[in-house]
């Protein structure tokens, strides 16, 4: 008899969350609000600054304007959609940003300890006791006033937290049977941390990335 075919990780995944009426909802409703905002000037009537009739300031929601009329006569509902462009740039990218940087040294630190994670744990408590928005605004000064700057400067506030998140995890990864396995049959530290620790301890940071987009887009606001 053929044997059956296994299933995939992502396989499993989908499984899992179509079972959950709740979470599969709002996955609809995510993806609807992404794609409305990525083509937005599909379903704009209007430009994002494009003014639809000065007398008409303040009018309020009707069917030809399903949120109304802002005080210059500009469609806010065109206007929201526009927005809403900038506010996921800002948040998806501000993200990765995070990802790109935290992950790795957290990464680094939690798989060889020692006097690395002490170096790399006290030069994060350094960056760390600035608070955020003073960073971000201390960054962006440096960097020049653009979205691109604010953007970046987001994500590099970000990093600690990320950091630590991940070095805890590859802590509880590190002392798995597999991972000695890899090192039983001299595999490097970099070989192992990219295929073997971050790809298993890497969970809690897509639930933090999730959360963490609608906050950056509330820091970047």
């Amino acid at each position: 008899m053929p044997t059956p075919r296994q299933r995939s990780l992502w396989t499993d995944a989908w499984r899992r969350l179509a079972k959950n009426k709740g979470a599969l909802v709002g996955l609809i409703l995510v993806v609807i609000f992404i794609v409305m905002a990525s083509l937005a000037p599909l379903f704009a009537p209007y430009g994002e600054s494009e003014v639809v009739d000065v007398r008409l300031a303040n009018h309020g929601p009707n069917w030809l304007w399903p949120f109304g009329l802002d005080q210059n006569g500009r469609d806010v509902w065109s206007r929201t959609l526009y927005g809403a462009r900038v506010s996921l740039l800002v948040g998806v990218v501000s993200q990765l940003i995070v990802l790109a940087l935290g992950v790795p040294v957290g990464a680094i630190a939690g798989y060889y300890g020692r006097w690395v994670d002490n170096l790399c744990m006290r030069l994060l408590d350094i960056y760390q006791a600035v608070p955020m928005f003073l960073m971000c605004v201390t960054l962006a000064a440096i960097l020049g006033p653009s979205l691109e700057n604010a953007v970046l400067a987001l994500g590099i506030s970000g990093v600690p937290g990320y950091a630590r998140l991940m070095r805890a995890s590859v802590l509880t990864v590190r002392e798995m049977e597999f991972i000695e396995s890899a090192k039983a049959i001299d595999l490097g530290g970099p070989s192992i941390i990219m295929r073997h620790i971050i790809p298993n301890a890497i969970a809690p940071i897509i639930v933090e990335i999730t959360m963490g987009i609608g906050a950056m887009i509330l820091a970047g606001a």
